[in-house]
């Protein structure tokens, strides 16, 4: 072989070389870039055997397409359906109930048949009738609107109920709205209930309508408490109409001063989400502690509010106001009214024989309102 016949066999056993050297690392390249697929274990659904009970176990499932799973009558332990072996079944049987590990299959049908009825009967108690749940905060809301005694349910609206479906619907009926809950408690927590649901979305309405203006009122009531209410008027956009509503009745648990009066506020409205930035006007009384120049309500909201806040005087009470600037003849007979009425009102007796009066005289109205004054 000469030196040209040599240097090319070197040349093509190079060249084999080569090849084979990329085809080995391509396949390594492959193999790393694909690893190799594990063999999924497949699934397997264990039926329930009949002669479990044996073992203390019943089959659970809560639906015909649930996967059953046994369940203990002694523990009512459910365990998942991998262990529905006999050997799993027996270990639990051994080591959580030992005492009853030689009691004959008798007991165990016993107990599987009282752990069913309890079931039964707990799924009964628990189901409820939402038709009779909607019924009863219809009521409770009619009874919140006229402003009724909470019992007015149980005492006088259901008796009605159940004569009446007796009468027309037969006892069946009759039965059903026995049903009905309409006890004082229950009322009270409907209305609570809905109550609330009105003040969220009243507060969903104005985030949304983003202005609003205010009303605030402090007075006290019949058992010395000091109450604040504050009415709200904004924009619903879903109407596209401009609505007023109660905003919310707070109780001012010691003064009655002007800082009291705006941290109850300012709570409120915190809680709620609700900006100062964005309430435009409020509307008060002439009262010291609304209007005070330093430390009244409106001063400080004006702080906290947005630039082009407002205070307005109550419209009611600026009647009351222009009447004194009258007339001297007007202003005369108005206080001369005014003092025969409060003469009658301060006195039960001359209440009555007030009464007596309109009543002879085929008078409509035959009750006076006490005048006070306004500031």
């Amino acid at each position: 072989m000469n030196f040209k016949q040599t240097n090319l066999l070197n040349f093509y056993k190079k060249n084999n070389n080569d090849i084979a050297t990329n085809s080995v690392s391509e396949s390594v390249d492959n193999i790393i870039a694909s690893p190799s697929k594990k063999k999924k274990k497949g699934t397997f659904v264990r039926n329930y055997n009949d002669d479990y009970i044996k073992y203390g176990f019943i089959c659970f499932s809560s639906d015909s397409n649930d996967i059953p799973k046994p369940q203990c009558v002694l523990c009512s332990v459910i365990l998942s359906n991998e262990a529905m072996k006999p050997a799993k079944l027996i270990r639990h049987l051994e080591s959580k109930h030992k005492e009853f590990n030689n009691k004959p299959i008798d007991f165990f049908i016993r107990k599987g048949k009282e752990l069913t009825a309890q079931k039964k009967v707990m799924s009964a108690t628990s189901k409820v009738d939402y038709s009779l749940v909607k019924a009863s905060y219809l009521v409770a809301f009619r009874i919140a609107k006229c402003k009724k005694p909470y019992n007015i349910g149980e005492t006088l609206i259901k008796p009605c109920l159940l004569d009446v479906t007796s009468e027309f619907l037969g006892p069946s009926a009759t039965k059903k709205m026995n049903d009905l809950p309409l006890s004082n408690d229950t009322i009270s927590r409907r209305i609570i209930d809905i109550s609330v649901d009105i003040e969220e979305q009243v507060i969903d309405k104005i985030k949304l309508s983003k202005w609003f203006s205010i009303q605030l009122d402090e007075s006290t009531d019949v058992s010395q408490k000091a109450i604040l209410l504050c009415y709200v008027r904004f924009i619903d956009f879903q109407t596209s109409e401009m609505c007023e509503d109660l905003l919310c009745c707070c109780e001012l648990p010691s003064h009655t001063t002007g800082s009291e009066v705006f941290k109850r506020l300012n709570e409120y409205l915190k809680k709620n989400q609700l900006n100062w930035e964005n309430c435009v006007s409020v509307c008060t009384d002439d009262a010291a502690s609304m209007t005070g120049k330093y430390s009244g309500v409106v001063s400080r909201i004006k702080n906290v509010a947005n630039i082009h806040f407002v205070h307005i005087h109550c419209i009611i009470h600026k009647q009351h106001l222009v009447a004194k600037k009258m007339s001297p003849d007007l202003n005369e007979v108005l206080t001369e009214a005014v003092k025969i009425i409060n003469f009658i009102k301060c006195n039960a007796l001359n209440s009555r024989l007030f009464l007596i009066l309109c009543e002879e005289m085929g008078s409509e109205n035959s009750h006076l309102l006490m005048h006070a004054e306004v500031r």
